[in-house]
């Protein structure tokens, strides 16, 4: 079976916050992945990714006060 993955939100920031994302496909799946699930952030920001006590990909950067949008593109 193979997965495809795609999503877009949005969100309005008030102020500056740290934020954690887990949007990943678990590791134990990305052979599955019909494309690399990479999370894009517009505007862009440094992320940092690291694995949680379940082993779930995580991606944690600072979103910036105003529109943020995370997403994966087709």
């Amino acid at each position: 079976m193979l997965i495809r993955l795609a999503y877009d939100i949005q969100f309005d920031i008030p102020a500056p916050v740290a934020m954690v994302a887990l949007l990943n496909v678990h590791p134990s799946r990305i052979r599955d992945l019909e494309e690399p699930d990479e999370l894009q952030t517009e505007p862009r920001l440094e992320i940092a990714y690291y694995r949680d006590s379940f082993g779930n990909r995580c991606a944690r950067f600072v979103a910036l006060q105003g529109q943020l949008r995370l997403f994966i593109p087709r």
